[in-house]
């Protein structure tokens, strides 16, 4: 499972440096989505399994997981808008600004959705008024200050997610299985609802909490029916992809009954596809150490590749992203992570493990 973590990651690079050579792969936002999907039946395991009871240390523990590797992130990302003078989105100049015109509580929103993370998604949702404060925007594009812009890990927002996820999966994923289906039924409703009027775009597609429980909830069911999906695995996974692959092809290239309907039916046959798959894919893998180095690399290269994009673009240009210098950036992003998990996120995770005294298959 940990190789499907990377591949995912890489997607998501792919989509933010414009591509490899044109190489057809899965876009960023449906890539988050699958993780959403993983992280759902991940945690569900680890709560049911290793931290039933043991509410705080499971939320230490996951703290753990995301922090060490981000922070050091965050600090290359303030060195790159000292040395580059520009962060992602935005310039030194536009810092400036933005912290010239923010009144206080706009001003400390900033710097916490930055180094505290929690509430990052809210970013998407936000934006500075000319009088300083706060505005909210159901859509971020038509504002020269949206806070997104103000993100120095502009990824972050997906964290802020996850942390939003992880504060209801233990008061969720450990009950009733009708209680994760009633809670993933509102979601999916209320998402698709939404679409139907109107909002069937970026950010409400997939970075609002509220429609993305269900995603998580799809991979929190296939955990808790997971022995039943892993006696079935090996048929039950080819049959789930061909359907999966046979839809979502079908959607992507011809308009079967309408623009939000084909969004409706392409996310629901990815998220379950992957969702059904994840036992018998978790069966297969828990075991294989090269499986798990790979998913060691998939977090620090989903949270460093903002950076290096911006480091190639700054020091080479950013024309020709799509191309080699795409290829640079994987290449160099792929280095950094290596380092992050030898030197971090592996020392931390056996820390992690040591403090749960768990199951050493369950990875927290």
């Amino acid at each position: 499972m940990g190789m499907i973590r990377l591949l995912l990651a890489i997607c998501v690079v792919a989509g933010h440096s414009r591509g490899f050579f044109g190489a057809p792969l899965m876009g960023g936002g449906t890539a988050v989505q699958i993780f959403y999907v993983i992280s759902g039946f991940y945690i569900t395991l680890v709560l049911n399994e290793k931290y039933r009871e043991r509410v705080r240390l499971f939320y230490s523990n996951r703290l753990l997981r995301l922090v060490p590797s981000y922070m050091i992130v965050l600090l290359l990302a303030v060195i790159a808008l000292a040395v580059f003078g520009r962060s992602t989105h935005a310039s030194v100049d536009e810092w400036r600004a933005m912290f010239g015109q923010a009144d206080l509580f706009a001003t400390l929103y900033y710097i916490w959705v930055n180094i505290g993370m929690l509430g990052s998604d809210q970013a998407l949702f936000t934006y500075l008024t000319p009088d300083g404060s706060l505005g909210w925007t159901a859509d971020f594009r038509p504002h020269a200050l949206a806070s997104y812009r103000f993100l120095l890990v502009p990824q972050s927002w997906s964290i802020g997610v996850e942390l939003l996820f992880y504060a209801v999966a233990p008061f969720v994923v450990t009950r009733s299985p009708r209680l994760i289906i009633g809670l993933m039924v509102v979601s999916y409703a209320a998402r698709w609802s939404a679409y139907a009027n109107g909002f069937a775009f970026d950010p409400w597609t997939y970075r609002f909490f509220p429609f993305e429980l269900g995603t998580f909830f799809a991979g929190a069911l296939a955990a808790r029916f997971r022995q039943g999906l892993e006696r079935n695995g090996g048929w039950l996974l080819l049959a789930v992809w061909v359907a999966t692959i046979g839809t979502y092809a079908a959607t992507a290239t011809v308009t079967m009954v309408g623009p939000v309907m084909d969004i409706v039916i392409r996310e629901t046959a990815l998220t379950w596809g992957m969702a059904f798959s994840l036992p018998a894919i978790y069966a297969l893998s828990k075991s294989n150490g090269v499986d798990r180095f790979a998913g060691a690399l998939s977090y620090p290269l989903y949270i460093c590749h903002h950076f290096v994009i911006l480091a190639v673009a700054a020091t080479s240009g950013a024309d020709g992203l799509g191309g080699v210098k795409s290829m640079t950036v994987l290449a160099i992003a792929l280095a950094v992570s290596v380092v992050l998990a030898v030197f971090v996120e592996i020392p931390v995770d056996r820390w992690r493990q040591n403090r749960a005294l768990g199951n050493p298959e369950m990875k927290a």
